[in-house]
């Protein structure tokens, strides 16, 4: 890293399952003051199971248990409205314009 940086490498972050790469924060003390958990799973690595959660997911829908959020604007006029609502985060789960 150049000398003039602003940035201090902290630590190591893990690309992808097979390497590593450096990150780094605007401020030595950022560390101290916040910190962060990131937990997940890599979906292909169970795409096998697609049709089993799948069907769980179906299940859980028709007995309402699980529901998709929809946003609904009212009227083809509101259409710029609508667009703008995505693009601001202004629309939660599926966004409609109902004619």
């Amino acid at each position: 890293m150049a000398s003039n940086s602003p940035d201090y490498p902290v630590g190591r972050l893990v690309v992808g399952r097979t390497g590593w790469q450096d990150y780094a924060v605007a401020s030595a003390s950022a560390p101290m003051r916040a910190t962060a958990d990131l937990e997940g799973f890599i979906v292909l690595d169970h795409l096998n199971r697609a049709p089993e959660v799948l069907a769980q997911l179906a299940e859980w829908m028709a007995q309402h248990k699980l529901t998709a959020p929809e946003t609904v604007v009212e009227g083809f006029e509101q259409l710029p409205v609508a667009i703008n609502m995505v693009f601001d985060g202004q629309n939660t789960g599926k966004l409609v314009v109902k004619l």
